[in-house]
């Protein structure tokens, strides 16, 4: 019985271009079933943990990150091996432990939100560079050529501060939902 949050955090992870792929130690007809209704073409299944693990290893030196989700006791050591491993709330404590993120609202559609500010924060975190680095390209040499008295550099540094950090509070300030694009 899967639910449509998952459908649509799979195509939300698509439409990002990112690889997915199924590793799971059930049954492969339950595998098989699930990975059809969710449109995953590359899965695996009856794996035990080492054959997670060697398969997140494999992936990773073939340049790939890897994000895991999981809750089983046998997902820890693969939890271990990936580069990010995100825990449902009713995991193991040994996977949780493993985990780099605990998911504790057991929601899958929050990692779509959660995705949705990481992409804010960074896109943002660019801005913010780029007007630091223009300002400081531009107003600096005219202050060093003697054009820009000190205080009207040291007003300008300051207000360049305040854009940033005005700019920076617009990622807590915004509501974000699984369906909206950040």
């Amino acid at each position: 019985n899967l639910r449509g949050s998952s459908i649509n955090l799979l195509q939300h992870l698509r439409q990002l271009g990112k690889k997915i792929v199924l590793l799971s130690g059930d049954q492969g007809t339950i595998v098989t079933n699930i990975a059809s209704q969710l449109g995953i073409e590359e899965f695996a299944a009856e794996l035990k943990p080492d054959d997670k693990l060697n398969r997140i290893a494999q992936l990773q030196q073939q340049g790939s990150k890897v994000c895991m989700i999981g809750d089983g006791i046998n997902d820890a050591p693969a939890f271990a091996q990936a580069d990010v491993a995100i825990a449902m709330t009713g995991a193991s404590d040994i996977t949780k432990l493993n985990a780099s993120l605990l998911l504790l609202n057991n929601q899958i559609e929050s990692l779509q939100t959660m995705l949705n500010i990481i992409n804010k924060a960074n896109r943002t975190m660019r801005i913010n560079l780029g007007w630091a680095i223009s300002y400081n390209l531009i107003a600096l040499p005219f202050a060093v050529a003697g054009y820009l008295a000190p205080w009207m550099a040291a007003l300008g540094m300051s207000l360049s501060s305040l854009v940033v950090v005005l700019n920076a509070t617009r990622i807590s300030t915004t509501r974000y939902t699984a369906n909206q694009k950040a």
